[in-house]
């Protein structure tokens, strides 16, 4: 189902105008205002093919200086991967045209956006792509996008995995057990969890809530000729006793609690379920493709983008609230974001290399 679009003129938006005006007003040649111009600008929403039931969803996040810009796509159709795309085009008041950036990758197929785009940034066209067999609508709304600076990071010298933040310390994974380091990075405890046969394990999903901290095990369940994907929740103690093993009816890719409520972030489907010993007690849609990992402050939701790494805020009722962008550049893969006390964590690891490298970010939450 589609959204209505937001009547609220978006930041990325007003500063489009606000930088053409100030490079017509101060030049007699009105083409030197559009070769003055930077654009950062960033759109997520949804993609429909007439006459079925097949739907799915977009980011677009595109930089440039004039009209020309290029940038990446991440798309999604239903029952289908998440794949994403180098592309380059341009940019008016009106009309958003993008195609594959074949300087970056020699693609062996085509694929085009074509859309009109209104006074508050909302995208309405076409996608098309014979190779991959894509023509469908899009409809998609402006998102703001919010540099951050860190306030520090601190690289360790292990591959680890998953954040969560307990108040004073945070929380992490690395080589079987559960990192338990301060602010600045530095490991104060290492504990270990083991559930049943002695078996050492860690989650590749974890939150904290109540003095609990709870992870999943990820199992698959054949019958009536289907497999499903599914996880068992697990709580366990902060000395590593597991207290309880709930089957939840979908596989996470994130936890986040706050105040007594969970919430998992479905590795397909785009959805937050809340759920409670298992049972999902709501669910949530989303129109962000190709998030992991998951934090939640009460209010809104916080996730990685696997593809780039940006981090997206959701409200409770699945609106992007905003997109945010480090101003350093991490080569490594997204791999934990934890939030509290008006601060994001993000963790990025490169296995390949054997280090992690923590960010502390400050967010302005209204």
């Amino acid at each position: 189902m589609r959204k209505r679009a937001d009547s609220r003129v978006p930041i990325a938006i007003i500063a489009w105008s606000v930088i053409a005006l100030v490079a017509f007003s101060c030049s007699n040649d009105p083409g030197d205002a559009a070769q003055t111009q930077d654009l950062s600008l960033s759109w997520v929403g949804e993609m429909l093919v007439p006459g079925k039931q097949e739907a799915g969803s977009l980011s677009i996040h595109v930089d440039g200086t004039g009209t020309r810009v290029d940038g990446r796509i991440v798309l999604e159709i239903d029952e289908g991967p998440v794949r994403d795309f180098w592309m380059r085009g341009t940019v008016d008041s009106d009309r958003v045209f993008l195609e594959l950036n074949t300087d970056l990758l020699a693609y062996g197929y085509s694929l085009s956006i074509d859309a009109a785009q209104d006074p508050f940034g909302r995208l309405t066209g076409s996608i098309v792509s014979e190779g991959l067999a894509i023509d469908a609508e899009i409809d998609c709304r402006a998102i703001e996008r919010i540099a951050l600076t860190p306030l520090r990071s601190r690289e360790l010298n292990r591959s680890a995995s998953v954040l969560a933040f307990d108040g004073t310390d945070l929380w992490s994974a690395s080589s079987g057990k559960y990192l338990r380091l301060n602010r600045e990075g530095d490991v104060l405890e290492e504990l270990g969890v083991f559930l049943r046969d002695e078996i050492l394990w860690t989650s590749t999903a974890l939150t904290l809530d109540d003095s609990l901290f709870r992870g999943h095990l990820p199992l698959s369940v054949s019958g009536d000729g289907e497999v499903q994907n599914l996880s068992d929740v697990i709580s366990f103690t902060r000395d590593g006793a597991v207290i309880s093993q709930d089957r939840m009816d979908h596989r996470t890719s994130g936890l986040g609690a706050s105040g007594g409520a969970l919430w998992s972030l479905g590795s397909e489907g785009r959805k937050l379920h809340r759920i409670d010993a298992g049972v999902t007690l709501q669910t949530v849609d989303y129109s962000v493709p190709g998030l992991i990992y998951l934090a939640f402050d009460g209010d809104s939701f916080w996730s990685q983008s696997w593809f780039d790494s940006r981090i997206y805020r959701i409200d409770g009722g699945g609106e992007v609230l905003g997109v945010y962008e480090m101003t350093v550049q991490d080569h490594g893969f997204p791999a934990g974001i934890a939030c509290g006390d008006g601060r994001i964590w993000v963790l990025m690891s490169d296995p390949f290399q054997g280090r992690s490298t923590f960010y502390e970010l400050e967010t302005a939450i209204d």
